[in-house]
């Protein structure tokens, strides 16, 4: 960065400070799902002119270190500037606790206009990351909810409606998911390998985003545009395919990009910093106070060419053990260094080593010696689980119902765990088994998975989806072992209770399934389901009272499902509490005069309403 940069940058720190929020400026938050520090042309070989555009007008952080490398936990410790094990959700589909302060809460209280729009399923408002945004849109097409996702062009339209009529200052969040697995761009810009689709839909996006930054007037003074991704993505490297095993830079490294015409200078900048940084930089930018106690620091003083001390960035994965029962990863990396810790550990000259590949644990003393304080010091805070946290006003209606369970207790990982690196062989024979589930092809699929248990009676993948396949094929009597098992091994895990609640209830076994309808709207008690889920249980134990009040609850949370509303009244009629249905009814068709129409037609109901 030249003088003159480094003096203009100076200035608008000192200008900053104190802006009320009438002078804030309008801020747009860009995330792209699952893209790799080199998928830019500015960082790669890739064709990213929006992308580079932006960069090179503004600061580009070149190595920037995804807390984990998990869609809903990266975007967490985004929103939070908390590492995962302070934040508590780590791992997909698990709920952003309400204790958590979130960036759009913060910017909600400045008096900025928030929307967010978001492309793939891991980040459903049931999770919990809508908080703060007035308009939080994650409407996603129809299919298998948890591989929806929306393209980039169809984002784009949402957000750029919202923006050309948002009044200032606004605060918008766009996410897109399609560099995410699977790789298929759409025609014009495929390519002929796999590897190469992957690059095809990082540019997809970045011809979306071209649109996007038009509408938003990136260009201008009055808008403050940040870009990066929740993780990285492994195209073959060290053996791993996609993200979440291993902990590699192919997957937690990052592109971050601080764009502020007039105020932020052009530089890129390669001290390793990390995405629990930007919320902080977001709020020093624009002259606000940073929450105390955070992981994440100000990148304010980077951005305005001042040296800054070493920083040891942390980062982890739970998946080995929470998705295989093997050992979990830990990570801190500097500029020169990382420290990989689990049962076997690795220590990474990154200077002379960037592929990672030579590990020197055993000739380095120093530097394995100051990167293990470094993780000590981060194991000062005690782990947070998610699965302890939830809606208060939930627990306490689930309490009326009758739940009577304490919850699942964090489960403390044993020593001496297989490594993931001795395991990555099997862990492809399971995605290969996962595969064929995938098309159909379930005795296959079965096989692959039998054949991992044979050697490891209890690993949880193949438990799982063993199970979940012979449930989606309807052969639930089948399912049901493999799920209980794997339930008894992860009893916080939403997808597993789910998928044995299903085929319990397949086989008419509604008492045995109830516990897990229970537990499941302990669990993601922002879920409709769950709570649809939980009435029905109810109503075929024919206690019609309790089914009406989760059915109530449900339709609450989706007000859009008519079939929900005329469960609850059914079943409030059913239990003999017609002036309480009457009520119900009255109240939700005064919101809805569409609604109206619909339950006049029905006798009974327009029975309740003339009553």
């Amino acid at each position: 960065m030249s003088i003159g940069n480094i003096a203009a940058a100076l200035a608008f720190v000192v200008c900053c400070q104190g802006l009320n929020a009438a002078d804030g400026p309008n801020i747009l938050l860009v995330t792209v799902d699952t893209m790799r520090r080199d998928a830019l042309g500015i960082l790669g070989n890739n064709r990213t002119p929006a992308i580079d555009g932006l960069a090179e007008g503004g600061a580009l952080f070149s190595t920037a270190v995804s807390p984990m490398p998990l869609t809903l936990p990266a975007h967490t410790s985004l929103m939070t500037g908390l590492i995962p094990r302070r934040h508590g959700v780590r791992d997909n589909g698990r709920l952003v606790g309400a204790e958590l302060r979130l960036l759009a809460q913060i910017l909600a209280e400045q008096g900025y206009a928030t929307s967010a729009f978001v492309s793939g399923f891991p980040l459903d408002r049931s999770y919990g990351l809508d908080r703060g945004f007035t308009v939080y849109d994650d409407e996603l097409p129809s299919g298998a909810r948890d591989s929806a996702e929306r393209s980039a062009s169809a984002t784009t339209d949402r957000a750029v409606a919202w923006i050309q009529s948002a009044e200032s200052p606004w605060f918008s969040w766009v996410h897109y998911y399609d560099p995410h697995d699977p790789y298929e761009p759409p025609r014009e810009f495929w390519g002929t390998t796999e590897k190469e689709r992957y690059y095809n839909e990082v540019q997809y996006v970045d011809f979306s985003l071209q649109k996007l930054f038009a509408a938003a007037k990136v260009q201008d003074q009055s808008v403050l545009t940040v870009l990066t991704s929740d993780h990285g993505e492994s195209l073959g490297e060290h053996g791993e395919e996609r993200h979440g095993f291993f902990l590699y830079d192919s997957t937690i490294l990052v592109p971050l990009v601080f764009h502020w015409p007039g105020h932020i200078a052009s530089s890129e900048i390669d001290d390793t910093v990390g995405l629990i940084d930007i919320m902080p930089t977001i709020l020093q930018l624009i002259g606000r106070d940073i929450p105390a106690d955070i992981d994440g620091v100000s990148l304010v003083p980077l951005i305005a060419g001042k040296t800054t001390s070493t920083r040891h960035v942390y980062a982890e994965t739970r998946l080995p053990w929470l998705y295989f029962g093997w050992a979990p990863l830990e990570a801190v990396r500097s500029d020169t260094w990382k420290l990989i810790e689990s049962t076997k550990s690795e220590l990474y000259d990154l200077r002379n080593d960037p592929n990672e590949l030579n590990n020197v644990i055993t000739e380095e003393y120093a530097a394995l010696s100051e990167l293990t304080d470094a993780l000590w010091n981060i194991h000062e805070h005690e782990p947070v689980e998610s699965t302890l946290t939830t809606d208060p006003k939930a627990l306490d209606k689930l309490r009326s119902l009758g739940y009577v369970g304490a919850g699942s207790a964090p489960q403390s990982v044993p020593d001496g765990l297989p490594a993931p690196a001795e395991r990555i062989e099997m862990r492809r024979a399971l995605l290969r088994a996962d595969s064929l589930h995938k098309q159909g092809r379930i005795d296959e699929a079965l096989a692959g998975f039998t054949a991992v248990l044979d050697s490891e009676p209890e690993n949880r993948y193949a438990l799982s989806r063993a199970g979940i396949a012979l449930m989606s094929a309807g052969r639930n009597k089948e399912a049901i072992g493999y799920l209980q098992t794997a339930v008894r091994l992860d009893p916080g895990r939403a997808e597993l209770r789910f998928a044995l609640g299903q085929s319990l209830s397949a086989l008419d076994r509604w008492s045995e399934a109830h516990e897990h309808w229970m537990e499941l709207s302990r669990l993601l008690p922002r879920h409709y389901q769950a709570w649809a889920n939980l009435g029905l249980s109810f109503a075929r134990q024919e206690d019609f009272a309790r089914a009406a009040e989760a059915m109530v609850t449900a339709y609450g949370l989706n007000p859009a499902h008519d079939r929900l509303l005329l469960d609850a009244v059914h079943y409030y009629i059913e239990s003999g509490a017609e002036a309480r249905a009457a009520q119900f009814l009255r109240s939700a068709t005064a919101k809805n005069s569409d609604l109206l129409e619909t339950v006049r037609e029905l006798p009974r109901f327009r029975e309740l309403l003339d009553e």
